[in-house]
């Protein structure tokens, strides 16, 4: 006869909340990467042709907004890379957390504490992610106040 025991589960609600959050900062950097990036790369070689043709912009110039766009795409990049890799690392010590709770079977003060700390490494992380999506968006200002305003970069036809 053999009894078997199963251990109690323990309540992992929060810090599955936690990971969520994590989640969601992930998904709100990587979309506006996405639409600023979609915005650079929106000006077609058409577009650009137009403006040129209506004196808007000339050789010189022209020079002048490639670098521009090179470097705003390479800025944002470069913004996207880490914020993903602070949100990243983030999420990896909150789901490492998870498992020592789930493999302990209780939840002991210093991972109570552990939490804490980490919750409040969210408050911070979601301020840097929302600063990250404002310099993102500085790199595109910079594109518009190049071009004027009446030349939109994000005009998605659907």
């Amino acid at each position: 006869m053999s009894i078997s025991c199963s251990p109690e589960r323990v309540d992992t609600k929060e810090i599955d909340r936690l990971i969520s959050k994590t989640d969601s900062l992930m998904k709100s950097v990587t979309k506006y990467n996405i639409q600023f990036l979609d915005s650079i790369y929106a000006i077609s070689g058409k577009e650009l042709k137009n403006t040129i043709s209506q004196g808007r912009i000339n050789i010189k110039d022209s020079i002048f907004f490639y670098n521009l766009l090179n470097e705003s795409t390479k800025r944002i990049k470069n913004i996207y890379q880490y914020s993903h890799k602070e949100i990243l690392f983030t999420r990896d010590i909150l789901v490492s957390l998870k498992e020592e709770i789930i493999e302990t079977g209780e939840l002991t003060p210093s991972m109570k504490d552990e939490i804490n700390n980490e919750k409040e490494i969210l408050k911070l992380l979601k301020t840097r992610t929302d600063s990250s999506i404002v310099l993102m968006n500085e790199s595109i200002d910079e594109i518009y106040k190049f071009l004027g305003d009446t030349f939109i970069l994000a005009s998605h036809k659907n």
